[in-house]
């Protein structure tokens, strides 16, 4: 893994000194862009994030596929979102929440994961809010501390 994470930023700085020449030339003055510009970022994270959710999607096709006799009706996916966005089998199969050091029952690690993967919904929104933004309303980053997606 960390590897393979050294190996990314390398390939990236590579990659933006491909595009300017160096990483060093002035005047950078703090501006982030100059040393990676936004179509890089946006064409690079964007198309891993298009082949993550198509993957996902593929995984979620063939995972139902197996474990289902036919195609989902629009109820049962429906059901299966629901029990996903409110965490129903993370209670520990009873309603009283997970063991902890002390043997005790508590809903504490649900509610963290609750927190967990609605703020990643909120991150996912503020990069939407800012994507228009950029392309829609034609403002570009950094926006004020207390814009939308700040």
């Amino acid at each position: 893994t960390v590897l393979a994470l050294v190996g990314g930023l390398i390939l990236f700085l590579l990659l933006a000194m491909g595009l300017k020449g160096s990483l060093l030339h002035p005047p950078l003055a703090g501006d982030f862009y100059q040393i990676f510009p936004h179509n890089l970022l946006a064409w690079m994270f964007g198309t891993v994030f298009i082949l993550a959710v198509g993957l996902l999607m593929a995984g979620v096709i063939r995972f139902w596929r197996e474990i289902s006799p036919g195609q989902p009706q629009a109820i049962d996916i429906a059901k299966a979102s629901h029990n996903a966005l409110t965490l129903k089998y993370l209670d520990g199969g009873h309603g009283k929440g997970c063991n902890e050091a002390d043997d005790a029952f508590i809903l504490l690690r649900r509610r963290f994961h609750h927190f967990t993967f609605y703020g990643f919904l909120l991150c996912f929104a503020a990069t939407v809010v800012a994507t228009g933004y950029h392309y829609i309303a034609g403002w570009e980053a950094p926006y004020p501390f207390f814009s939308v997606p700040v």
